[in-house]
């Protein structure tokens, strides 16, 4: 799952989205898709979600969310509304449902890190 790929709840193109705290979309050299969703958290909203994060049999998986650690650094991750603990690392033991699931990164304090992308694997 692409951190472009993903929706950005405060994405707006009329102001500077480092004064207006509002995600936008950066290319980046070397980001695995060649960019990144930026500029994300410090306000309630300003929020990174995949709306489809797909499990065939639903249960535990292992969530990692890759980053380039520029600034911010830890996050939190819900699931279907459901918080996860903050993460410097960005590895989180989620339980996902059968079918569609909803992924949501957040930190309304403060700054996040550029997001690149996630992978979902089933926990052994």
């Amino acid at each position: 799952y692409e951190g472009e790929d993903a929706f950005l709840s405060a994405y707006q193109e009329l102001k500077d989205p480092a004064e207006a705290k509002s995600g936008t979309y950066v290319a980046v050299e070397g980001a695995s898709g060649g960019m990144v969703a930026d500029f994300l958290g410090g306000r309630e909203g300003n929020d990174l979600v995949w709306e489809r994060v797909w499990s065939r049999d639903g249960g535990d998986y292992i969530l990692k969310v890759a980053k380039i650690a520029e600034k911010g650094e830890t996050f939190t991750l819900s699931v279907n509304g459901e918080p996860i603990e903050p993460s410097k690392e960005g590895v989180f033991e989620a339980t996902l449902e059968k079918g569609v699931n909803r992924i949501r990164l957040f930190n309304a304090q403060g700054p996040m890190p550029a997001i690149d992308f996630m992978t979902v694997e089933k926990k052994r």
